[in-house]
């Protein structure tokens, strides 16, 4: 839901954006830098949605270029981002009505013992904090590039070696999701052992008395 909700409202509306500053280029002649700029976001924007949805097909990905692209290219475009947002709000109504079939469902075995449940286990604070939903801004442009703000908890991270977002699920290990928990524990883990091992073998004080040696060393020289 999360995922379908990003796209067919925010990744929608940026797309197009550009697709519209696009098309007013191609017909005014107009080629600046603000052009290219927009050339390779939507180019960059197509490439990672698809890469993400394999079963997803589109053939004008790659023509987003000075040389390649044409009205014909942006109009076909459009169609796709259209066909994509339609797509994705279907998906969004569907796992909502899944979810809410599921908590009716609760609710009819034991209503109370759901609200119990969900009162012990659910903090609003807390659930607006990792899902940003407080933010106004659920996406942002940096150095070209689209990013979300909304539901980082939701989202899977890019990288492909542990580094990621704020209160992310998961981190890529050589591109494997392992949980964050894990991730951080045996960090914590591997940091405790590097410093039990400089206590043990007495590193810092070893390292103190080198730099000591090797000042007094360059003070005799200098006299």
């Amino acid at each position: 839901m999360s995922d379908a909700g990003f796209i067919r409202q925010y990744w929608k509306d940026s797309v197009n954006e550009r697709l519209m500053n696009i098309e007013k280029c191609l017909t005014s002649g107009n080629r600046d830098e603000s052009f290219v700029d927009d050339l390779d976001f939507v180019k960059f924007e197509l490439n990672k949605f698809l890469a993400k949805r394999p079963s997803s097909t589109f053939k004008y990905a790659d023509s987003f270029t000075p040389e390649l692209v044409t009205m014909d290219v942006v109009q076909a475009t459009r169609k796709f981002v259209e066909d994509t947002r339609k797509d994705c709000n279907a998906i969004y109504n569907t796992e909502d009505s899944k979810k809410q079939k599921i908590i009716e469902g609760f609710q009819a075995k034991d209503k109370e013992g759901f609200l119990k449940l969900k009162n012990s286990y659910f903090n609003d604070k807390l659930d607006d904090f990792v899902r940003n939903g407080s933010e106004m801004e659920k996406s942002i442009i940096y150095n070209n590039r689209l990013y979300q703000k909304m539901d980082p908890i939701m989202m899977d991270p890019e990288h492909k070696l542990i580094k990621a977002h704020f209160y992310s699920p998961n981190k890529l290990v050589f591109g494997l999701p392992v949980s964050t928990l894990v991730i951080n524990v045996l960090i914590l883990w591997f940091k405790t052992g590097l410093f039990y091992i400089a206590l043990y073998f007495r590193l810092l004080k070893k390292l103190l008395d080198s730099g000591e040696l090797l000042l007094g060393k360059v003070n005799k020289g200098g006299d």
